[in-house]
């Protein structure tokens, strides 16, 4: 049995009446919470440009390092060479003198030789030795001499070797302290990205700053070189060593 829908005042049926849609509701949850994210995407995006710009500059300091330490290892190898030659001609040198003391030892017998006898065949023999010992020993004395100036110039480049290689080693080593800390930096900040801990942001801020302190201050140290370089050279003896 059906019944009869239900006529409105003006003779028209319920469902024909357009009902009006429901107005949405705003959630005051739902803006916090996109500001948030909103924040939140602001500050991981600095951190990670930050940690490129770190990174960037860590490697160029890392680079500067390592060519510091290669200059440096190629500096103290040149010194050793260079000593090497230098003892080598200070052996020369002491050979020299060792065979002009010889040489010494036989004009001094053949001057007694000369003082005893009584014979003047024999006086003229002794004599002429006499006289080729003295040429030859100042042949000699002169060779000793020339490898005695060869020896100290080269211990005046050895000396200028070392001193380059300790000054190259303070901008070197202030590089070295301070790229791990950088490196500490980067991660740290990168694990904030994921933790949101800003005291863990601070503390990788901390580190990086130091380092890069560090890494700018061998930098520094290493424009000052050429002057500091000038100042170290020793300056070669104006005079040769005499015999003993």
């Amino acid at each position: 049995m059906s019944h009869p829908r239900p006529a409105l005042a003006n003779g028209q049926s319920c469902t024909n009446v357009a009902i009006p849609p429901m107005a949405e509701i705003e959630n005051p949850a739902d803006e916090l919470v996109s500001e948030k994210s909103a924040s939140g995407d602001k500050l991981t995006t600095r951190i990670a440009i930050t940690t490129v710009l770190l990174a960037i500059v860590a490697v160029i300091f890392s680079h500067i390092g390592e060519e510091l330490g290669g200059d440096g290892e190629e500096l103290r190898y040149a010194a050793q060479l260079t000593k090497n030659d230098a003892n080598k001609n200070r052996i020369e040198a002491a050979n020299r003198w060792s065979y002009f003391q010889a040489k010494s030892t036989k004009q001094s017998l053949a001057e007694n030789v000369i003082a005893l006898s009584s014979d003047e065949g024999v006086k003229a023999k002794y004599k002429e030795k006499v006289e080729r010992y003295e040429k030859e020993k100042a042949e000699i004395a002169k060779e000793a001499r020339g490898f005695e100036q060869q020896a100290s110039a080269l211990e005046t480049k050895v000396q200028a070797y070392d001193a380059q290689s300790e000054l190259l080693k303070g901008p070197e080593d202030q590089i070295k302290r301070g790229m791990p800390l950088v490196q500490i930096g980067i991660a740290l900040a990168s694990i904030t990205i994921l933790t949101r801990k800003k005291w863990m942001l601070a503390i990788a801020i901390f580190c990086a700053a130091v380092g890069l302190l560090f890494a700018i201050w061998g930098f520094y140290q290493l424009e000052q070189l050429p002057d500091l370089v000038a100042q170290a050279a020793p300056t070669a003896p104006a005079n040769a060593p005499t015999s003993p």
